[in-house]
């Protein structure tokens, strides 16, 4: 008698602290990969607690996949739509983006969730940069108050700003300002597509101003998959000043991107101004090149503006060329 009256209280037990089947919580850790013409969306599967406490079979959960589409009124968001592209399980899929190389640098929006028999969890936004690389040399100078090349921005804390003003390096009345950088928040602005593939010796360099506070930047530079390849520091004077950066061991990626990451360096909020960020190549493209040499075999033979082309001597037309095997980079010329 006191054996089954222990059985049916453990049974009762676990029937009333058993949770009940929940929605799925949003999907987290989804990054990434430009494949050119397509990307690559990888994520974790999403947890076995739900998004009110319940449970989650996580065998029994798929993905949804939507694009996020805006609609604009008078040039401002004023809605949002979301179109379906596809559902499935895993933790990886395939998606085609077209134009993901061509044209104007611009965001695309797409947005995941997770789904089971409850009910669908909410959607997590994420995006992907379309367009043609830039191609050195350019520079963005902010001039007459605007930014010329596609630019994205970040902040932290409710006083961090980044704004364009006048107060420009030069003569063309524009820079960009940021200012209210407290200790523990940052801000980041972060470069469009940027192709150095042919390029000898690519470099970057930007002026920059300390108005207040003692700022510290920090330079990344990440791949295609988004991963950081490369790292540098720079602390800015009380005047404008120019700093260069030397990107020659990033002219194997397809693209890079930039970001410059803003930092309180003290107690004090900082301010900083940054002007005239510049891409270019050191070597002069008039320098004469041997005339004799031959290209070996394997490399990678480039035109003068980047174009990768296909051939050895006795096919390409005469002019002068990049060629790239390994780590040494050159120019040739067919006469």
């Amino acid at each position: 008698m006191h054996i089954r009256l222990i059985t049916l209280l453990l049974s009762l037990t676990a029937i009333l602290t058993a949770r009940a089947l929940d929605v799925p919580a949003a999907v987290s850790g989804v990054t990434i990969v430009d494949k050119e013409t397509y990307i690559s969306v990888y994520w974790k599967p999403v947890s076995k607690v739900g998004l009110n406490g319940g449970e989650v079979v996580t065998r029994d959960v798929y993905y949804n996949f939507y694009k996020v589409l805006f609609i604009y009124e008078a040039g401002q968001p004023t809605d949002v739509m979301y179109q379906y592209i596809k559902h499935l399980k895993g933790s990886r899929t395939d998606i085609d983006v077209p134009g993901l190389s061509e044209g104007d640098q611009e965001p695309v929006y797409y947005a995941i969730s997770a789904e089971n028999s409850a009910g669908e969890g909410p959607l997590t936004i994420f995006s992907v940069l379309k367009g043609a690389p830039y191609r050195p040399p350019f520079t963005e100078s902010f001039a007459d108050g605007r930014a010329g090349s596609y630019l994205e921005t970040e902040t932290s804390g409710p006083d961090v700003m980044i704004g364009i003003c006048d107060r420009s390096s030069d003569d063309d009345a524009g820079a960009l300002l940021i200012s209210g950088v407290a200790p523990g928040n940052i801000a980041a602005i972060t470069t469009g597509k940027i192709s150095l593939q042919a390029d000898l010796e690519p470099m970057m360099s930007l002026d920059t101003d300390c108005i207040a506070g003692a700022p510290l930047l920090r330079l990344t530079v990440t791949d295609p998959a988004d991963d950081v390849i490369g790292e540098e520091w720079l602390t800015p004077a009380d005047m404008y000043q120019t700093s260069e950066y030397p990107l020659a061991a990033y002219a194997d990626n397809r693209w890079i991107r930039v970001c410059m990451t803003v930092f309180a360096g003290g107690e004090e909020p900082s301010e900083l101004l940054i002007d005239n960020i510049r891409f270019y190549n050191i070597v002069d493209d008039g320098v004469e090149a041997p005339a004799d040499d031959e290209i070996p075999t394997g490399a990678e033979i480039f035109t003068l503006s980047g174009v990768q082309v296909a051939g050895y001597p006795d096919h390409l037309a005469p002019g002068i060329y990049i060629v790239r095997k390994g780590g040494r980079v050159r120019k040739f010329v067919v006469r």
